[in-house]
């Protein structure tokens, strides 16, 4: 095993270990504030299971080799983490909640005259996560099909007569060096998010102070 493949095989056990921290996570948001019951705790604990789920996800995928799809999660963890950022930027949350718990696009709620698209969200999101948006835009070229796509079915040829080869199937024409670079993304994510989201069992607290 090469020392790339050792620090990748690192990270991804870095990134199973988050695990215990998003139901830490959880446990926290159910026992804070006399254990009473928001409907933030309901956003929250749906955040940290979707959470769990894609970080497993990601790890078995790229484990079997499947990067193309594995670079999916990163974008659906980021979503995550837009989403749960956008009920601290709006001045009235509770009812950003209940747009959300009604089933409704979060890209029609209207806060200040504008829309909570993601880009807008984003944007925001990367005043306190820098690198955030630069992330969202590289990752959405996997989520939607495009130049990206075309490239991975692309490989150098042996051939000396042919500027390239084309492969099908396999999902694996990734360098050792991108599995790094997306998996430090998908635990900065996960770290990011875990910071987001303990801020609310605090909050919970001071309410019965």
């Amino acid at each position: 095993m090469s020392i790339k493949e050792d620090k990748l095989n690192h990270l991804l056990e870095n990134l199973s270990a988050k695990e215990k921290s998003f139901l830490a996570c959880a446990e926290l948001v159910m026992k804070s504030g006399n254990a009473l019951q928001f409907t933030l705790d309901f956003i929250a604990l749906s955040i940290i299971n979707r959470a769990i789920s894609l970080n497993r996800a990601f790890k078995l995928l790229v484990e079997n080799n499947n990067m193309l799809a594995a670079v999916n999660n990163i974008r659906l963890q980021l979503d995550n983490l837009i989403r749960y950022h956008a009920i601290y930027i709006v001045d009235e949350p509770d009812k950003l909640i209940e747009h959300i718990l009604e089933g409704q696009p979060i890209d029609k709620f209207v806060f200040n005259k504008q829309r909570l698209t993601d880009g807008y969200l984003v944007q925001k999101l990367n005043e306190k996560f820098p690198n955030t948006l630069k992330l969202y835009k590289h990752c959405c070229e996997f989520i939607h099909f495009g130049f990206k796509h075309f490239e991975k079915v692309r490989v150098p040829s042996k051939n000396p007569m042919a500027k390239f080869t084309v492969t099908v199937g396999d999902s694996d024409n990734f360098s050792i060096g991108e599995k790094i670079v997306y998996a430090e993304n998908m635990l900065y994510i996960s770290d990011a998010l875990l910071e987001i989201l303990g801020c609310w069992p605090i909050e919970k607290d001071k309410l019965f102070k």
